[in-house]
């Protein structure tokens, strides 16, 4: 599998304090995923994420084999059983 990330990805990432490593990690053991509603080429995953005691949201474009983080965010609304 490979992972890109968009600029503007790598921008929100610094500007939230979410590492790559929990992109990663949440890529490969996501909790959760499901279609974006309003864009039919997008996925949205869900991990947690221990370090912050936080749902972390990607979304993410599939391409084969290939996964590009269009962005990603802290997610509060999202009511997932913590594992």
């Amino acid at each position: 599998m490979e992972v890109l990330f968009t600029q503007h990805a790598k921008s929100r990432m610094k500007l939230r304090g979410i590492k790559r490593e929990w992109v990663l990690s949440g890529l490969k053991h996501p909790v959760h995923i499901t279609r974006h509603p309003n864009d039919s080429e997008l996925m949205i995953y869900y991990s947690w994420v221990t370090a912050r005691s936080r749902w972390l949201k990607m979304i993410i474009k599939v391409s084969g084999s290939r996964l590009t983080v269009v962005t990603t965010h802290f997610d509060h609304t999202y009511k997932g059983i913590v594992p």
